[in-house]
């Protein structure tokens, strides 16, 4: 294909069209290896985790200023009644 031989005994080219061998090569920060695969999946699991706490923290602090809102609306209309 390029006109010369590449001098690459057959072992190297077996592995390098070898796709299990190509995915496991590749153990970088966002490669196709398990292990990188499974460090990411772990990493989402977790900062999923982390939002579902965030929002459940937010959800109740909008809960507990709704309370208190209607409270104070409530003295607001009641005082407005009595005066």
């Amino acid at each position: 294909m390029i006109g010369k031989p590449l001098n690459l005994d057959p072992k190297t080219i077996k592995e390098s069209l070898d796709p299990r061998n190509f995915v496991d090569y590749h153990a970088v920060t966002g490669g196709a290896a398990p292990s990188e695969a499974k460090r990411m999946a772990k990493a989402r699991l977790t900062r999923l985790s982390d939002d579902e706490k965030a929002v459940s923290a937010r959800r109740e602090k909008l809960t507990s200023a709704k309370t208190k809102l209607r409270a104070a609306l409530g003295k607001i209309i009641n005082n407005d009644r009595n005066q």
